[in-house]
Order: structure tokens, then sequence, then C-alpha cells
């Protein structure tokens, strides 16, 4: 599915959707030529892939390529059956967009019930850091 910005994208930014089991879910990627790792940002219970937009150029500056997503059921990212909205599936479904990016020891930054997405991706995941 071809997604739309309803906001200018950061330089370099683009967008896509990644399918993560039963929906998919739209995926902001923002790379850098030779990066030094990869950030992760995981947004908040109201939040959208957006709010990570204002890190996204200082740590590009850094050497680090950033990606956020929308959560399964929020704003560009496709809905699923009510039961599957848990920490468990958030973690996984964050899992599902490393291994389609081909991603490996990703950086988490979450933000407010991100921040619950992310500690709960670290239990089930061992990612790089939070």
């Amino acid at each position: 599915m071809a997604l739309t910005s309803f906001f200018p994208l950061p330089d370099g930014a683009q967008l896509t959707s990644i399918s993560v089991g039963d929906v998919s879910v739209a995926v902001m990627q923002s790379e850098v030529p030779i990066a030094r790792g990869v950030v992760h940002f995981v947004h908040g219970f109201t939040g959208s892939k957006e709010d990570a937009w204002p890190l996204i150029e200082p740590l590009n500056a850094l050497g680090f390529t950033v990606i956020a997503h929308d959560h399964r059921g929020q704003f560009q990212s496709g809905h699923s059956d009510p039961s599957r909205y848990s920490l468990v599936q958030l973690a996984s479904d964050i899992s599902a967009i490393h291994s389609a990016l081909g991603y490996e020891n990703v950086h988490i930054i979450g933000h407010s019930f991100g921040g619950l997405v992310a500690q709960q991706f670290a239990v089930d995941f061992s990612p790089a850091s939070l």
C-alpha cells in the first residue's frame, strides 16, 4: 500500500507499509549512507510515527538511521481483531518491522505508552539498547 504524507517529510525520509502478520503498519524510515546504528522511535498511546519527526534530522546528523511506525489500529496502520492489541503483540510488531527492513541490534526510544511497548520488546527480543 502506498502511503501519502499529510505533513512535509524530513529530508531523506520515506514512508512505506510493512505487513506484520494480520495487518499492515505504516513505517517512516530515514536512512543515512554509513550508519552508526539504527534508532526506532515508538510513540505513545494517542501518538503516531510523526511524533518522531523532530528527532530525525539530529539523529541522522549523528549518523543514525531512524525508523518510526504507527501501532496497529493507529493513524495510517491497519486495524486488527481487538484481541491482538496487547503489549506482547505490539512488541512482536516491532520485531517484524526490524526483520522486514533487515535491521538487527536496534536502539529503541519509547515515549509514554511506547515506553511500555519498548520494555515488552526488551523482555521478548533483547534489543541492543532502550
